[in-house]
């Protein structure tokens, strides 16, 4: 915009919609709807109601901390891009935005990866390639990398104030996400290594679950678990 030429004090977080363009000084290019984040503000905020009663009935700790970090997280940031709704051009939830909805995955990712521990001691400990407790840590570690990572970005980008310092931050949080991914991709790969090694040595499976891997919920268990992985 001409504007900001001439006049070097021009500051687009004083723009509104009606003197400024979107695209030329908004944090997005684009107007986030409204209806769609609240939806989605809504959904994760019921999963975290949620995982609070099970997490406390069913004295799930560790994974009911790892949730409703992510949950919350999840519902921080949609509330940012709500407010981003109103007002593109601020940075302040752009940042809070991005930092969200970039690390609640990787609370998602921990609770995921105590899950497998349960499945391990349910299947048997001589089925995976590596002790359930090994498998748990190195995964955890990978995860926290990612977290300190994305952290570290989020921070830097936030209080950024050159292009340099800004453009610093964000490479450091797609490094995070990176190594997300990476992690994810190899804990699939643990979890296919269990799944052939279930089909292929039926004997080496714990007798005594038997009636718990039976059961139907057990089952959606499973599935509602690898799904989350693939979509992670």
């Amino acid at each position: 915009m001409s504007n900001s030429t001439a006049n070097p004090s021009f500051d687009p977080e004083n723009c509104t919609y009606a003197t400024c363009s979107v695209k030329e000084y908004g944090q997005l290019q684009y107007i986030p709807t409204l209806a769609g984040n609240a939806i989605f503000c809504a959904i994760f905020a019921i999963a975290l109601l949620g995982q609070l009663y099970y997490g406390i009935r069913k004295r799930t700790w560790g994974y009911l901390v790892a949730m409703l970090g992510g949950c919350a997280l999840e519902i921080i940031g949609y509330i940012a891009r709500i407010m981003l709704n109103d007002n593109v051009f601020d940075n302040n939830y752009f940042i809070i935005y991005l930092v969200g909805l970039t690390i609640g995955p990787a609370f998602f990712s921990a609770a995921i990866y105590l899950c497998l521990a349960r499945i391990i001691a349910i299947y048997g400990e001589s089925l995976p390639i590596l002790k359930a407790r090994t498998i748990t840590l190195a995964f955890i570690l990978c995860d926290l990398a990612s977290l300190i990572l994305q952290s570290a970005g989020g921070a830097i980008t936030s209080m950024a104030d050159t292009q340099k310092d800004h453009d610093l931050g964000v490479n450091i949080m797609i490094a995070g996400l990176v190594s997300q991914v990476a992690s994810t991709t190899a804990f699939l790969l643990v979890c296919a290594h269990l799944a052939w090694a279930i089909r292929t040595k039926p004997s080496q499976i714990n007798p005594n679950s038997l009636n718990l891997r039976s059961t139907k919920s057990f089952r959606f268990f499973l599935w509602g678990k690898l799904s989350a992985s693939c979509m992670l």
